[in-house]
C-alpha cells in the first residue's frame, strides 16, 4: 500500500497547487528502525539478566560444593545452606530490578538499606574467590545511617564492584582491597579502593557504558547496572585513579534514608 504526504501551495491570487510525495519507503524505514530499537533493547535486557543471574548462581554452586564435597561441621553446613536459600530468594526478586531499570521509580523512595551489612554480606559471598586470588580484603565501616536504596540493590552494587576488583587484581596474582564507609548528615559514602593497575586513559571515559568491556568473556554490563541503580536512588558512582598510579577507587554516594 502506497503512502503519500500532501500540502497546498499558493501560486497566484486564486490558484492553489497540491503537492504529493510518495513516503512509502520512508515510513517503512521508520518502522524497521523502531523494530531494530526494540530488538536492541530486548538484547540488552537479556544480556543484563544473564549477567545478574550468573553471580548468585556462582555463589549457590560454591556453597553447595562445600556442603556436598567436603567434611564440614554441622553449623557451617547450615550457614552455607542458608546462603544458598537467600541467593535463591534474590534470584526471584531480580524481576523487580528489571522493572526499575526500564522505568525508574518516581516520587518518594521507601527503600531502606544498611550499607555496612551489604558490604559484610558481599565479602562473605566472595570470600572464596578473594582467598584464591590472594587478595587481602579489609574494611573501615564507621557508624552510618541507613541509605535510600533497597538491600538487594546495595548488594548488587557492592558485589559487581567487588567482582570487578577481583578480576583486575587476579591478573597480577595478589593485591589489597579496602572498603570504607562514612556517614554524613544527608549522605553516606562507600569507597572501594584497590592497589591494582590504573584505568587506562582510553578506557576511563567508557567504563560505565553498556556492553563496553576489556575482559575476553565480559558482558560490559556490571558497572553500567551499578550506575543505573545508584542514580535511581538519587546518588552517584564515580571511578578514579589514585595518585602515582597506586591503584583505583570507586566511590558510591547515596542519600540518607528519611522516614
Amino acid at each position: 500500500m502506497q503512502q503519500y504526504e500532501g500540502r497546498l501551495a499558493s501560486i497566484g491570487d486564486e490558484q492553489m497547487l497540491c503537492l504529493l510525495r510518495n513516503v512509502t519507503e520512508q515510513k517503512a524505514a521508520q518502522r524497521e528502525l523502531r523494530q531494530a530499537e526494540r530488538l536492541a533493547a530486548f538484547a540488552r535486557l537479556s544480556s543484563w539478566l544473564a549477567h545478574e543471574i550468573n553471580n548468585p548462581l556462582q555463589s549457590i554452586e560454591s556453597n553447595l560444593d562445600l556442603v556436598l564435597d567436603f567434611p564440614i561441621e554441622e553449623q557451617e553446613k547450615r550457614d552455607n545452606l542458608e546462603i544458598v536459600r537467600k541467593e535463591i530468594e534474590r534470584l526471584g526478586r531480580l524481576i523487580g530490578t528489571v522493572l526499575n531499570l526500564v522505568s525508574p521509580p518516581s516520587g518518594r523512595q521507601d527503600a531502606k538499606g544498611d550499607a555496612a551489612k551489604a558490604v559484610e554480606r558481599v565479602l562473605w559471598l566472595t570470600g572464596r574467590r578473594l582467598k584464591e586470588a590472594q587478595i587481602e580484603a579489609t574494611t573501615g565501616l564507621s557508624a552510618a545511617p541507613s541509605v535510600q536504596m533497597s538491600p538487594d540493590h546495595l548488594i548488587q552494587v557492592c558485589l559487581n564492584i567487588t567482582l570487578n576488583t577481583i578480576d583486575a587484581l587476579a591478573e597480577h596474582g595478589r593485591g589489597r582491597f579496602h572498603i570504607a564507609l562514612q556517614g554524613h548528615d544527608d549522605h553516606a559514602i562507600l569507597t572501594f579502593t584497590n592497589d591494582g593497575p590504573p584505568i587506562p586513559d582510553e578506557v576511563a571515559p567508557h567504563i560505565f557504558e553498556p556492553f563496553y568491556t576489556t575482559k575476553p568473556s565480559g558482558t560490559g554490563l556490571g558497572l553500567w547496572v551499578c550506575q543505573n541503580l545508584v542514580r535511581q536512588s538519587g546518588g552517584s558512582l564515580t571511578a578514579r585513579n589514585l595518585p602515582d598510579d597506586s591503584g583505583v577507587a570507586f566511590t558510591v554516594t547515596l542519600p540518607v534514608y528519611h522516614e
